[in-house]
């Protein structure tokens, strides 16, 4: 598969930013209510963070599934 210049770098931005709140939720052990906030701003803010975030959950799900431990601490939250 070949991706355009433009292509990855629009997808590299809205995957680093679902990496960016994964990472958040993994290693704040007590997530403030400000931070869910701003969560579901992000993802209200345009459709594809919520697909870029559900594509990085399954990926994390899948490493669960086959044994590679992720280090959360506590379960992020799923878009709704």
């Amino acid at each position: 598969m070949n991706i355009t210049d433009d292509e990855d770098a629009s997808l590299n931005k809205t995957d680093v930013q679902a990496a960016y709140w994964q990472g958040r939720f993994d290693h704040t052990e007590n997530p403030p209510p400000e931070l869910y906030e701003q969560f579901q701003q992000w993802l209200n803010a345009d459709p594809k963070h919520v697909a870029a975030y559900q594509s990085l959950q399954a990926a994390v799900d899948l490493l669960v599934t086959v044994g590679v431990e992720s280090g959360r601490r506590k379960p992020p939250p799923t878009p709704s």
